[in-house]
């Protein structure tokens, strides 16, 4: 934790122990208005939750809890007065602390209650008109979960239809947060909170369609139900083949594409998951069909992977005959075939990458059975043209091109090493490229996939490498360091790095757990240098350490028994090169 996190830490509960200690004193008062007073000094340091810091809400906690173990009945007078003064979103996050002690000390008294605190919550959090924070949000969750079918329906659910349809862009988030926060199969009331879901997939508003798809994932995991989630997808691809309209906007269909997939995230299990699998497959394998566009073609597929990726045994035939019957295929394979002669024209290199990323997830079903799909590992594996990733595409494609480019190593690497084994450094530098972009929000992105590289099987071994390939990126005289600008429009060819977008990548490389002593002290000696690196050092001197301590290795040690390798990394085999800062 940051000193200023620390010092913001120790000043919060600083003045809530003094709010504290004055009610001790002062709780037991015949005049109501001394104690109504000491409690709204408590309501307003309480009712400001520092940030979402999880250490804060801990000691606040139990601080209270001491409090109201000193003074009895004490959770009673803050609930009286708390429904006596006119609800804000101070005094209902108190109210939701109060509501987690009740809940597991006295329940009969939190009954009666409840229904003012949550109706009090949806006046303030949700029939609002300013965007709540998420973090205040989340500190009601005690109350949330207390809330029961017939509140749902009577208070909460009106709430939200209403607050969906008039103010989207501002309430939207919350909308996800708060289902979230109940403790309820939610499959009764899918089709209402859905269709204002679906709706907004395809606004014209970028916060809302990604906000809109995030909460479709919250909803689905909180569905049971089978017949519910089959009519939230019926719905869904409705409105992609036009029932609201054409859509003609590349980034509306993948926003409905992505809600769809994002229903994958339910709570179904067994059987009837199986079958609405195969049910969601059908409806994507009807847009593989009709949709011509590479960028949305492969994001339609990767929406289709988050279902059947669930699946527990073999691909059901159904979902293989459909996709064979597509003329999908041969379309892509001459999507890769036109990358190849055109290797100059961005937009065909690009398109030839979707459908190439395409093709590999087809694989497993096709590339047995299609000779033609030697094409593609042609184009793939050719690493004297490097098609798809080299140094001039990944300076002049598009920012979401680099996600795919990242999409393409992963595949490699982690699914078909053996094709890669030999040529496998323009992917760890297409890797390094992507992951340390200028651009924060697709530099996250590809941080994601290079987790879950590092996290594979043989993610260990990738990693070093890459680590070892970093430092020659690191070398090279068109890399130069500079502080981040957030999301820079600039288009600078990415040649400019920024130091916290190289300590991003060189912590995500090592952020592996459950590591052999071995392949720590392998991690360990690849990481010394590039967390050496003279503007890592400037920001943050000790990243080296942090990364053996985050292995649970004691620093001293590992030199200790390492001593030859250090000495032939640092001294024998090390040479000087000039870096730009």
């Amino acid at each position: 934790m940051a000193d200023a996190e620390v010092k913001s830490v120790h000043v919060y509960l600083l003045r809530l122990a003094k709010a504290l200690k004055d009610l001790q004193i002062r709780i037991q008062t015949s005049s109501l208005k001394e104690r109504k007073e000491v409690i709204e000094n408590v309501i307003f340091v309480v009712g400001n939750p520092e940030s979402g810091n999880i250490k804060i809400s801990s000691k606040a906690f139990n601080l209270l809890n001491n409090s109201w173990a000193s003074a009895p009945n004490s959770e009673k007078l803050y609930l009286d007065i708390i429904q006596n003064v006119e609800l804000n979103q101070n005094n209902i996050v108190l109210a939701s602390i109060i509501v987690k002690r009740l809940s597991s000390t006295n329940d009969e008294l939190l009954k009666s209650y409840l229904d003012k605190l949550v109706d009090g919550f949806t006046k303030n959090f949700i029939s609002c008109k300013v965007r709540p924070s998420p973090n205040i949000v989340m500190a009601c969750y005690p109350l949330l979960h207390q809330v029961n079918n017939e509140l749902f329906k009577r208070i909460v659910l009106p709430a939200l239809q209403k607050a969906m349809l008039r103010n989207p862009e501002i309430i939207l988030e919350c909308v996800g947060l708060v289902i979230s926060g109940i403790n309820l199969d939610l499959g009764e009331y899918a089709m209402e909170i859905g269709k204002s879901l679906v709706v907004q997939l395809h606004s014209k508003d970028d916060n809302a369609r990604r906000e809109a798809a995030d909460t479709c994932k919250r909803l689905a995991n909180k569905i049971n139900d089978p017949k519910a989630l089959e009519e939230l997808l019926k719905k869904t691809f409705d409105v992609f083949h036009g029932s609201d309209g054409k859509l003609t906007v590349i980034d509306h269909k993948m926003s409905v594409l992505q809600g769809a997939g994002n229903f994958s995230f339910n709570s179904l299990t067994g059987e009837n998951l199986q079958k609405l699998i195969v049910i969601a497959a059908d409806h994507f394998i009807k847009v593989l069909g009709v949709e011509v566009h590479e960028k949305t073609l492969c994001h339609a597929l990767e929406m289709l992977s988050l279902w059947t990726s669930k699946l527990y045994n073999e691909v059901p035939k159904k979902i293989i005959d459909s996709l064979k019957a597509s003329v999908l295929v041969p379309d892509l394979l001459k999507s890769v075939e036109k990358a190849v002669s055109q290797p100059t024209i961005i937009v065909s290199v690009t398109e030839g990458l979707c459908a190439a990323l395409m093709l590999l997830k087809l694989g497993p079903i096709y590339q047995d059975k299609d000779p033609n799909f030697q094409i593609m590992w042609n184009a793939i594996l050719d690493m004297e043209k490097q098609v798809f990733v080299s140094e001039k595409y990944l300076a002049t494609c598009s920012e979401d091109s680099l996600v795919y480019v990242m999409q393409l190593c992963e595949i490699l690497l982690v699914q078909y090493p053996e094709k890669v084994v030999k040529a496998a450094r323009p992917l760890y530098r297409a890797i390094l490229h992507s992951s340390t972009f200028s651009s924060t929000s697709v530099r996250r992105k590809c941080l994601l996939i290079l987790r879950r590289i590092t996290g594979s099987l043989s993610g260990t071994s990738i990693a070093r490498s890459i680590l070892k390939e970093l430092q020659f990126f690191l070398e090279s005289n068109k890399v130069t360091l500079k502080m981040e600008k957030e999301d820079s429009k600039e288009n600078d060819n990415n040649t400019c790095i920024s130091p916290h977008a190289l300590i991003e990548c060189i912590t995500t490389l090592c952020s592996s757990s459950g590591l052999t002593s071995e392949d720590v002290h392998l991690m360990a000696i690849e990481a010394l240098l590039p967390a050496h690196h003279p503007s890592v050092i400037k920001l943050v001197p000790n990243l080296w350490v942090k990364i053996i301590k985050h292995y649970n290795c004691k620093p001293k040690d590992l030199v200790a028994q390492r001593a030859t390798h250090f000495r032939q990394a640092l001294v024998e085999s090390y040479t000087a090169t000039p870096v730009s800062t």
